[in-house]
């Protein structure tokens, strides 16, 4: 079976699965059994991850540091970089750039997921331990700004244009995303298809640009990396 077809049937199977009993997002404590025995092969190098993500929250502020490690110590499974290291695994490339790109990515969910708890207004009902909660609106925001100013840092210095470009379409569609569901709320005319572009850029997004990075890191082809940017997109749909 050629690359992208395996690739590609992955990806059909997740929508299958989506669309046969529109299944609500798993909880993290049900992640598919296949999935969980990647995360423990994985362990060793998402424990490299957790190292680069810690350094990268060091600043001269005594408030970032404090931030930066509750969001490193919050408990997240790190599924994007989980996903970029199978997809550059699968590409033949496991060198050191993975582990600071996925870093990275990971850096990047934490600055989006700040900003998201402000602009959808989470209270400290849904969220007691949220960094808006904890420490207030505008410290909230400027510390997503601190995290997506070290993300474009890390990408910068691993110097690859190809990721700097999709990062920076990743960060630009997100913030767009944020929007049109801002613009469509409580809009009952909305369309199927708007409300899966505001999705899809919300939340697909990142997870497809975490497997395009891996495979880039494995300088394949344009063909293969894309199969694995929609098999990315398909698994943020399917959550």
């Amino acid at each position: 079976m050629r690359f992208e077809d395996s690739v590609k049937r992955k990806s059909a199977a997740n929508t299958g699965s989506r669309h046969a009993g529109e299944n609500a997002a798993q909880p993290a404590d049900s992640l598919p059994q296949a999935l969980l025995r990647a995360f423990e092969r994985l362990a060793p190098d998402l424990a490299l991850v957790e190292r680069a993500l810690a350094t990268q929250t060091e600043s001269v502020s005594k408030l970032l540091p404090q931030v930066g490690d509750s969001l490193v110590r919050s408990g997240e499974r790190r599924l994007r970089a989980a996903l970029l290291l199978l997809a550059s695994e699968i590409c033949n490339y496991t060198g050191p750039r993975r582990i600071e790109i996925a870093a990275a990515i990971e850096l990047l969910h934490a600055a989006t997921r700040v900003h998201s708890e402000v602009v959808d207004r989470i209270d400290s009902h849904e969220d007691p331990l949220s960094t808006k909660t904890v420490w207030g609106n505008r410290r909230a925001v400027l510390a997503g700004d601190f995290f997506y100013a070290r993300t474009s840092s890390m990408i910068v210095e691993d110097g690859d244009l190809e990721i700097l470009s999709i990062v920076c379409d990743t960060i630009r569609g997100i913030a767009e995303g944020e929007i049109l569901q801002m613009e469509s709320r409580f809009d009952p005319s909305l369309a199927r298809a708007s409300y899966r572009d505001a999705v899809g850029r919300k939340s697909a997004m990142l997870l497809s640009t975490a497997c395009e990075a891996g495979a880039i890191l494995a300088e394949v082809t344009r063909v293969e990396r894309r199969a694995l940017r929609e098999f990315g997109s398909e698994v943020g749909f399917a959550m």
